[in-house]
């Protein structure tokens, strides 16, 4: 696999795609990283991405530079440089072992199988997959929760709940699951990404940060190639790790 760390380059020559990324048009990010491996244009996706902002480096003016940041797993290595990008890649083949601790953050995009079965109240809901952070809020709704700290403490209960379970599909586990001490989460948004030719897509995502230790390796490492939970060609899935 292949580890990449792709910038935007600095120029005016690219004032419209700069606007669409700046403002997180995943739906344009995708397709713009999608050019980096235009050597196999029969190929499907087989890359994750996570999209941040820079904050390390600076302006001439002092000021943080503020463009998109991208990190990239790949099967196949991307393109050295393109018109808007520049990219240095590395080999990724981390050394895993059973028990070993990792620092990580992971974007991902909840979601929850809802059948159609009647509810307590007798309402049927709608079946399929539900964003199971809305879901816990219409739950804290009709369990009589009206105050909005133990809502959010109920929706934030909710994401972490949803990360812990991952851990026994994905071979790993959340340190101070229990407490969740440990485990941070932040930044739910919910994204409309406009299509002219299509139907839009809507999908929320949140923000993990906290310590796992690993328990099984070989299983592991396929969830950190392939990524975790849906909407993976709109930057969730990806987690990014390190050895504490």
């Amino acid at each position: 696999m292949i580890f990449s760390r792709v910038r935007v380059k600095e120029n005016g020559r690219h004032s419209r795609v700069l606007f669409d990324l700046v403002r997180n048009n995943l739906y344009s990010s995708h397709q713009l990283l999608w050019k980096l491996f235009e050597d196999d244009a029969e190929a499907s996706r087989d890359f994750l991405f996570r999209q941040e902002f820079e904050d390390e480096q600076v302006t001439s003016a002092g000021s943080p530079r503020g463009l998109p940041i991208f990190y990239l797993v790949s099967r196949r290595m991307p393109l050295g440089e393109s018109e808007l990008f520049e990219v240095e890649s590395k080999t990724y083949d981390p050394c895993l072992l059973p028990g070993m601790r990792l620092q990580f953050k992971l974007r991902a995009n909840p979601v929850i199988s809802i059948s159609r079965e009647r509810d307590q109240t007798g309402i049927k809901p709608r079946g399929g997959k539900h964003d199971i952070l809305m879901h816990a809020k219409r739950e804290a709704s009709r369990n009589g929760i009206t105050d909005r700290a133990e809502i959010d403490r109920h929706i934030e209960n909710a994401a972490q709940d949803w990360l812990v379970a991952r851990g026994d599909q994905y071979g790993f586990k959340v340190e101070g699951a229990d407490k969740k001490s440990l485990l941070v989460t932040t930044s739910y948004r919910q994204h409309v990404l406009y299509k002219r030719s299509a139907q839009n897509i809507r999908f929320s995502s949140v923000d993990f940060t906290g310590i796992l230790s690993i328990s099984d390796p070989h299983v592991f490492q396929k969830a950190i190639f392939e990524g975790l939970g849906r909407s993976k060609s709109f930057g969730c899935g990806l987690m990014m790790i390190r050895r504490t």
